[in-house]
């Protein structure tokens, strides 16, 4: 086996517009790199966090219940004939409702459906 066989010449020695063709061609992926970069970007920021903390208003929204019940059942607890309200998080000086604690809440309380 030649010596050469193991190394072969490189394209651009070969083809006397190789060099060129190379450099045009490392210009283009540079380009795409560029471009990709950017819409990657662009998608990043679109692509909002899933939020997992929730402020009394947006929790009641989230639930579809009043402000009122959310409020009550934080200050006064469990009233008497009355559902309980989800387990709020304490941050500091905020009460702050998780999303998996809400989800967790609808379904347990969520009515099952009887026929007769």
């Amino acid at each position: 086996m030649n010596k050469n066989e193991n190394n072969p010449v490189p394209y651009f020695l070969v083809n006397p517009n190789g060099l060129e063709e190379v450099r045009n061609f490392q210009k283009d992926l540079h380009s795409a790199l560029e471009t990709l970069q950017e819409k990657m970007t662009e998608l990043k920021d679109a692509i909002p966090l899933e939020k997992k903390l929730f402020t009394l208003s947006e929790a009641a929204k989230y639930l579809a219940v009043s402000e009122s019940f959310l409020r009550k059942d934080c200050s006064e607890g469990p009233r008497k004939n009355r559902t309980p309200g989800p387990d709020p998080v304490k941050v500091g000086d905020m009460i702050r409702y998780a999303r998996e604690d809400l989800d967790a809440w609808i379904n347990k309380y969520k009515k099952q459906r009887t026929y007769l």
